[in-house]
């Protein structure tokens, strides 16, 4: 199953998936290579979940609040 990732990041592209990352507010090193498809990078949790509100915010992006 992780080839289609692989595949998918080789389309895309590794600079191109880096650099919406970077949109999406994420700071943390992420390696230039096809292992970035399988998490080889560490990105903590609240980065996650900030990236990820904005998929279900419409595409913009909020930072998230601690509770």
């Amino acid at each position: 199953m992780n080839i289609n990732t692989i595949r998918l990041l080789q389309e895309v592209g590794i600079e191109s998936t880096i650099r919406l990352a970077r949109q999406l507010d994420i700071k943390s090193p992420l390696q230039k290579g096809l292992p970035l498809a399988l998490g080889s990078s560490e990105v903590n949790l609240y980065e996650m979940t900030n990236a990820y509100c904005a998929f279900a915010n419409q595409g913009v992006l909020s930072q998230p609040v601690m509770v």
